[in-house]
């Protein structure tokens, strides 16, 4: 169950990071964006390297348990903040290109405890044996 509960957290993340690449043909087209204006808005992996550390060590004190679900919390709300970034929203006011990379700044925040704390709860609930198994998944 623990293992399932992890394999389904990481495929949601998969999907958090992979979906601006998706709707970006269309944010492009409405907003006049070129690729290399969109690029920096697509690009989680920043984000993500830059809150790693940080995010991991939410999982240190407050137990991984909670650290997923301050996780789970926080990744559909960044992931729902994302439409705020267009026009009416936060792109009228600082622009388009700079709202979607605070954006994505904040889902690379909410995304950074998951593997850390993952890795965490692999080393507390399975056994020798079965870690490399369960972290594979």
């Amino acid at each position: 169950m623990v293992v399932g509960l992890m394999l389904g957290f990481s495929v949601m993340s998969y999907f958090d990071r992979t979906i601006m690449s998706i709707a970006g043909p269309g944010i492009m087209k409405e907003f006049q964006l070129s690729e290399t204006q969109m690029a920096p808005c697509i690009g989680l992996s920043v984000h993500l390297c830059a809150a790693h550390d940080p995010g991991g060590e939410t999982g240190r004190p407050l137990r991984p348990a909670a650290a997923l679900g301050g996780w789970r919390s926080a990744r559909p709300c960044s992931t729902a903040l994302t439409a705020l970034g267009g026009r009416p929203g936060l792109g009228a006011l600082i622009g388009v290109i700079p709202s979607f990379v605070l954006m994505r700044l904040g889902l690379g925040i909410a995304t950074a405890p998951l593997y850390p704390a993952t890795g965490r709860m692999n080393a507390n609930w399975m056994s020798l044996g079965q870690r490399g198994r369960a972290q594979g998944l």
